[in-house]
């Protein structure tokens, strides 16, 4: 029920907290910012940028920082709120693996709801709105289940890392533009030779249950592993899922097909996923998806693997000798 601010205008610092702390709210707003240093975040829980029925943002300018909790932190917006973590530029680590382990029962796996994270309360009260925006850098983000850029029961999360250096994603279940139940999860990487890692599965665009999911990696010889299913442009139960790879030279290693749909047993009807790997400079697949073809996947899955970018290949019609029958 009240307002805070905190402002730091140099130095290299460190600030420890256990909860609500470092840009958090909960019926009221606050607003951190550190402007220059390289800098230590730690907490526990509800940190970093979370808020509950308010605002919060918690924003760093520039240097080499650490964003360290285990749950519930790093841009989260719970019900009523909205959770702002914006980084300008500087190599970045951002961990929370969580804190108990998960109801899923996966061995060595714990629920995080952190990174860009907008969570509801289902059945009860919508979720918020979770931003994670780092400008720069050579970035690593590390985090349990329902993590990086997702929202769960009508929650919008959205992570978008705006440097064009080599960065690292390493999520469990349900991460890196994720959506569960009537949510929006979003994740962009505009450039470099990135590193997307799913502990167990369920990853890299993936709609579940009435949702949109978009995943976008602008350039760069990237590696995606999805782990054992449901990954790399997948929905199911009326989703829509996109997964963009705009460019560059890519192994995806994921036993599945990429771009798969349903099924729809929830509430019948239909799912929609498109996987486009565009400009494609030699990408390798493990699945049985191969480079330069489309094909469709189940009912309403469309697979796209293109040598050229997307709008050479609408403009020439290209795209039309490529279709598998």
């Amino acid at each position: 029920m009240g307002h805070s601010v905190l402002i730091d205008r140099r130095g290299n610092d460190e600030y420890v907290g256990r909860a609500w702390a470092q840009g958090a709210a909960a019926l009221g707003a606050a607003l951190f910012v550190d402007e220059s240093g390289n800098d230590i975040y730690r907490a526990t829980e509800y940190a970093q940028g979370a808020a509950a029925w308010g605002i919060a943002l918690h924003i760093d300018y520039e240097g080499d920082d650490t964003y360290d909790s285990r749950l519930l932190s790093q841009a989260v917006g719970l019900s009523g709120g909205a959770g702002w973590l914006l980084d300008g530029k500087g190599n970045d680590t951002y961990y929370s693996k969580g804190e108990r382990p998960t109801n899923y029962g996966d061995a060595g796996i714990f629920d995080s709801w952190s990174q860009a994270s907008a969570v509801g309360f289902r059945g009860i009260q919508s979720g918020g709105i979770a931003l994670l925006y780092d400008g720069g850098g050579k970035d690593r983000y590390e985090a349990g289940n329902f993590s990086q850029g997702g929202g769960y029961y009508f929650g919008i999360g959205m992570l978008r890392d705006a440097g064009r250096d080599n960065d690292v994603y390493i999520g469990s279940r349900y991460n890196q533009g994720f959506a569960a139940h009537q949510a929006i999860g979003f994740l962009e990487d505009t450039g470099g030779n990135d590193s997307y890692t799913t502990r167990f599965a369920v990853a890299q665009s993936t709609s579940w249950d009435e949702t949109v999911t978009a995943f976008i990696d602008d350039a760069g010889d990237d590696v995606y592993e999805g782990g054992s299913s449901f990954s790399q442009g997948a929905s199911a139960h009326n989703g829509f899922s996109l997964f963009l790879d705009l460019g560059g030279r890519n192994r995806f290693n994921y036993r599945l097909a990429q771009g798969s749909a349903g099924p729809n047993t929830y509430h019948g009807g239909a799912s929609f996923s498109l996987f486009v790997a565009a400009d494609d400079k030699r990408n390798a697949y493990t699945s049985k998806m191969r480079p330069s073809t489309v094909s469709l996947n189940g009912e309403h899955g469309l697979f796209v693997d293109l040598s050229t970018s997307i709008e050479t290949a609408l403009k020439t019609k290209s795209w039309r000798g490529l279709i598998q029958k």
